[in-house]
């Protein structure tokens, strides 16, 4: 098995007030969409025992195992609870292994980390075919490694460039970015379905448009090497410097964009290129380990305290005072070291959330106020309906010529009639 897709979100329960409790609702949804994925959603105890539970379709192709742990609450830190699902699913000569973690850590955020697997990989495979748990995931808002809405796409100015460009090359950023031009006269996006692609990388990838031919200048005066103009897309990976070879960080030039398919061809090599290195970029979710660490901790105390019972026991059988007095100090010793080593695990953990806090805060800076793109794409081309000749006629000209022949400078969206 080949891991093809990593990802994790964040869910916090400020920027979801309108869902009560963000844990067992994304439990919920979870389940349906299982019941959904294996067609048992009008078994409504689907699947049986859960969240503690395995299940697989009718004909065998499809199948779920679950699991659930929940810490015992603790006057010094939140109940920590951890929901484990795996998936597989045998398609067109496929074999496919989706692992999602959901786990909540404190009491006002929840993780959410998946990771797909597949046999016989190719590289061509659409990014439409890996099978989707998370379809319910658009309700919910949520915040990327980087503290970014995952899901947004973000418009940059030319006042905003060089922020831009320190995000683009500060050593804490943790996803790819990909960088989407506008046409040299600022009319279009030759990748216009922005939003429809960062709704398939949320987690693993910022998408952000350059306003404008002014914004495409200003960051190409900074980032000489590594231009992104004229309808461009470049795709910049963690840990870019501006001394990288150029071609480190791939480029898809207008003249990629041929008529018909070229869009969606592009899209796709955007798409696949994401997805093959999210398993390199991604570590592992630190919330998710923690949670990890804590469950096998809190399973080893309960085999200890069988183990104490017994002990006892059998000196209640055979009792000798030396042992007894010997197993009693050994017991109190472990109890305090335990004690001391959840308090500074405690101390770690509200160290790194705050140090995750001003990664966030610093992330965010290059932004601006309302560089967030509307929910819905839109363009600047005024909408003009051509005869199929004189679309032809227009599209033969250059650009200069195309935008001369409207005064505000904006070449027409082309319907035919």
């Amino acid at each position: 098995m080949q891991v093809i897709l990593v990802r994790s979100l964040f869910i916090d329960r400020m920027d979801n007030r309108s869902t009560e409790d963000l844990y067992p609702s994304l439990c919920q949804d979870l389940k349906a969409q299982i019941a959904n994925l294996l067609g048992l959603q009008d078994s409504p105890g689907m699947p049986d025992g859960w969240p503690n539970a395995s299940c697989s379709n009718a004909v065998g192709s499809a199948a779920v195992a679950s699991s659930e742990w929940r810490d015992v609450p603790n006057s010094g830190r939140d109940a920590g609870k951890l929901l484990r699902i795996g998936f597989t699913r045998h398609c067109q000569g496929y074999d496919w292994i989706v692992q999602l973690w959901l786990g909540q850590v404190r009491d006002d955020e929840v993780v959410l980390a998946e990771e797909c697997s597949i046999s016989s990989f190719q590289p061509k495979l659409p990014f439409e075919t890996i099978p989707n748990l998370l379809p319910f995931i658009p309700r919910y808002a949520c915040k990327d490694e980087d503290g970014m809405l995952a899901s947004g796409v973000y418009r940059i100015n030319a006042d905003r460039a060089e922020a831009f460009v320190h995000f683009v090359t500060s050593p804490e950023r943790r996803l790819p970015i990909i960088l989407v031009s506008p046409t040299p006269d600022s009319s279009r996006y030759l990748l216009s379905a922005a939003r429809a692609v960062a709704g398939m990388v949320q987690g693993m990838a910022h998408v952000v448009k350059l306003q404008d031919r002014e914004a495409s200048q200003q960051l190409l005066s900074i980032l000489q090497k590594h231009d992104c103009y004229g309808g461009a897309v470049r795709i910049f990976w963690p840990g870019f410097k501006d001394t990288d070879d150029p071609d480190l960080h791939p480029v898809w030039r207008p003249r990629q964009f041929r008529p018909g398919t070229g869009e969606s061809d592009v899209r796709d090599e955007v798409l696949a290129k994401i997805r093959e290195r999210s398993p390199q970029v991604f570590e592992r979710n630190s919330d998710i380990q923690l949670l990890e660490q804590r469950q096998a901790e809190a399973e080893n105390r309960k085999q200890l305290a069988e183990l104490e019972g017994q002990l006892r026991e059998q000196i209640k059988i055979r009792p000798l005072e030396q042992t007894g007095s010997d197993l009693e100090d050994w017991f109190r010793n472990y109890e305090e070291i335990d004690k001391e080593n959840d308090g500074l695990r405690r101390g770690n953990q509200e160290l790194q959330h705050e140090v995750q806090r001003l990664r966030w805060e610093l992330n965010r800076v290059w932004q601006g106020k309302g560089q967030l793109e509307p929910d819905q794409d839109q363009t600047t081309a005024r909408i003009i309906f051509l005869s199929a000749k004189a679309c032809r006629q227009y599209a033969s000209f250059d650009v200069t010529t195309q935008a001369g022949h409207f005064s505000s400078g904006s070449a027409p969206a082309h319907h035919y009639i």
